[in-house]
């Protein structure tokens, strides 16, 4: 087998385009068993994303389907919320402006766990983790957000500290201008 720098560029475009549909079921696959595993404990979870008026899984009486809105009207809604569902797109080691972006909104963030959130934002720095692989997780944390033994408040407070002091866009930007610098 060849190595990966050796293969020809249009192997690998062809590869990306037969992917695309892949990568799109397993994200919601991923998706679904998260809100299936909260609305089954009875919880209203208000869904934004293209689909869920199809759902007729576990709990759907309990789903609040709401049109797909713009990444503007995102960040209103994430400012609304105590706690926001997220799951990551399926890299292991990578942010995602959803989870920043509820932290920057003072609210916590349920969300599987990578490298990335872990080396930068503890348990209980605005983020609770859940593995995947055990959705029980899921039920324990929001258990636990429920009967008061998480403090929200404290919580988001910290998780807002840490996005506000190194992890806006604007510190982003502000690093591949120094690469670039140091490059040229």
């Amino acid at each position: 087998m060849r190595k990966f720098g050796e293969i020809d560029k249009e192997i690998i475009e062809e590869l990306m385009c037969l992917m695309r549909p892949l990568d799109a079921y397993l994200r919601d696959e991923h998706r679904r068993v998260v809100v299936e595993t909260v609305l089954s404990m009875g919880i209203k979870v208000h869904a934004f994303h293209r689909g869920w008026e199809l759902y007729d899984g576990k709990g759907k009486e309990n789903i609040v389907v709401h049109d797909a809105v713009s990444f503007s009207e995102g960040i209103r809604i994430l400012s609304n919320g105590k706690v926001i569902l997220s799951n990551l797109p399926l890299f292991a080691d990578g942010s995602h402006e959803r989870a920043l972006n509820a932290l920057a909104q003072k609210s916590i963030c349920l969300q599987d766990k990578n490298k990335w959130f872990s080396d930068n934002f503890r348990e209980g720095e605005g983020m609770l983790y859940y593995n995947m692989k055990h959705p029980d997780e899921i039920v324990d944390k929001v258990t636990q957000i429920l009967e008061h033994k998480i403090d929200v408040e404290s919580a988001a407070e910290k998780g807002n500290q840490k996005v506000v002091s190194g992890h806006l866009w604007k510190h982003r930007a502000d690093k591949i201008i120094r690469i670039v610098e140091e490059l040229y």
